[in-house]
């Protein structure tokens, strides 16, 4: 009897493809089960981690390495982040601003560190 070959999407699909499908499932398994609230807001009531696992193997099928498993959630986390730092009134910003560029000072000289925000989200 044979074994069964690991079949992967690697040679099938560019990068950014295999990136986006995993993106987008990944969204789906954040969604979770949500309930409105008024004033327009929602809340996550449940998420089920059972997607979290299929997440875990549709990454395997479709051929990503961990660091670029690593990139998407990346992307979303700064994604989110920058969401809500823009929603916030500009002396806020300012502040975040300032602190963003003091969380970059390095103790280590020769360290390398870039600030979170740019100039353009001030």
């Amino acid at each position: 009897m044979k074994s069964q070959k690991e079949i992967t999407l690697a040679k099938d699909l560019q990068l950014r493809d295999r990136q986006d499908i995993y993106r987008n499932f990944l969204l789906y398994c954040m969604s979770g089960d949500t309930i409105a609230l008024p004033m327009g807001s929602t809340v996550v009531v449940e998420r089920d981690q059972t997607e979290f696992a299929r997440l875990s193997q549709l990454g395997d099928v479709l051929g990503l390495q961990q660091f670029e498993v690593a990139h998407v959630h990346s992307q979303l986390a700064e994604q989110a982040y920058r969401q809500q730092v823009s929603i916030l009134p500009p002396p806020a910003r300012l502040c975040l601003k300032l602190l963003s560029l003091l969380c970059c000072v390095s103790l280590v000289p020769g360290t390398p560190h870039t600030p979170v925000l740019s100039s353009q989200d001030v």
